[in-house]
């Protein structure tokens, strides 16, 4: 039996109410042109991703992901480093898929758009 599989991209299209994926083009872009700029002598830009995931009190299936981006940009007498942590609400399937509808509303979803 095959298990459905997470589909990363379009979680990542979920996360901070469709932002998220805005804000990690915007900090690779901006990461990428001042390393482009000020990337001599070594220096290095850098954009780094991190999740963090925590329950809601004694449910197994509701939580809260805390997703942070942090992003280093090199200038010419040093570098800048910026952080934009924000959160969003997530549910966990049967499956162990994390995903922003709980399961029975994804079931919805699905067959009202198969009409």
């Amino acid at each position: 039996m095959n298990r459905p599989k997470l589909d990363f991209p379009a979680l990542l299209g979920d996360l901070d109410a469709g932002v998220f994926l805005d804000k990690v083009t915007r900090a690779i872009q901006e990461a990428a042109i001042a390393t482009g700029v000020h990337g001599d002598k070594g220096k290095q830009g850098s954009v780094t991703l991190k999740f963090d995931f925590a329950r809601h009190g004694d449910s197994q299936s509701h939580m809260t992901c805390v997703h942070k981006i942090t992003t280093t940009k090199p200038e010419p007498k040093g570098k800048t480093t910026t952080e934009n942590t924000t959160e969003t609400p997530l549910y966990l399937n049967r499956h162990g898929i994390p995903s922003v509808l709980p399961e029975s509303e994804q079931e919805d979803w699905l067959n009202s758009n198969q009409e």
